[in-house]
């Protein structure tokens, strides 16, 4: 039941994702009104998965390092020498309590 919960969760977090992508397009009155409902449901998203101890984790704009819980795809791309940063989180890392679930998949780029 518990990676049911997570699957579900993963999928509600990458809806949110391409809803709030689809919202800069719209003028700024709708972008407001869109974006305050986004919002609450990833508040209400989060206190229940909180309820079940579980967390996603959103590590994009942190700088990249090797160890980080999650995979990337372009990895290839760059030489070891960059410095990196998570441009876009695919998928988010899920924490339940202190361990890690599972990993988040990225795409990385240059600092």
């Amino acid at each position: 039941m518990k990676n049911q919960i997570i699957d579900l969760a993963i999928e509600s977090w990458r809806l949110s994702k391409f809803t709030e992508e689809l919202i800069e397009d719209r003028d700024i009155t709708d972008q407001e009104k869109f974006n305050r409902k986004v919002l609450w449901f990833n508040d209400k998203l989060e206190n229940i998965l909180e309820t079940l101890n579980i967390k996603l984790v959103n590590l994009e704009d942190s700088k990249f390092d090797i160890g980080m819980p999650v995979k990337a795809i372009n990895i290839e791309e760059f030489k070891g020498t960059e410095e990196l940063v998570i441009t876009k989180m695919l998928e988010p890392v899920v924490m339940c309590g202190d361990l890690l679930e599972r990993s988040g998949t990225v795409l990385i780029g240059l600092n």
